[in-house]
């Protein structure tokens, strides 16, 4: 017989995880929709104003479900995977403090802003593989 601590503890890690996973399927549907908003603008098939007022208005959104997302992990015992998470934690509190793009921003660098939605995509999908 499992001792009560251990299945207490394993549906706790289990918990965790699945609360991790959801999150991170959470980030990677908003990062999906800025990529379909970033190819709808690069095609002209709608104007810079609403492109940024749709990716702006998702960016809080996603930044939590990372920190949700990071510390479930954390939590449920996948210590390397919420340390290789911290980077696009940091790289989001910068991105919060210096302040988000404006319209003009996005048509001036539009590939960037692709190519790190990109590897942002990337990223959370290696997590939810895992």
């Amino acid at each position: 017989m499992i001792p009560a601590e251990t299945a207490w503890t394993t549906i706790a890690h289990f918990i965790a995880l699945c609360i991790a996973t959801s999150a991170f399927f959470a980030a990677l549907g908003i990062n999906v929709y800025v990529v379909v908003a970033l190819t709808d603008l690069q095609n002209d098939f709608m104007n810079p104003h609403d492109a940024a007022r749709r990716i702006n208005r998702l960016i809080w959104f996603e930044i939590l479900a990372h920190c949700v997302g990071t510390g479930a992990m954390a939590l449920s015992g996948s210590f390397v995977l919420a340390i290789a998470n911290v980077p696009l934690i940091v790289w989001h509190v910068k991105g919060c403090v210096k302040g988000w793009s404006d319209w003009r921003d996005w048509r001036r660098s539009r590939a960037g802003s692709r190519t790190r939605t990109d590897a942002r995509v990337s990223l959370y999908i290696l997590q939810v593989a895992r």
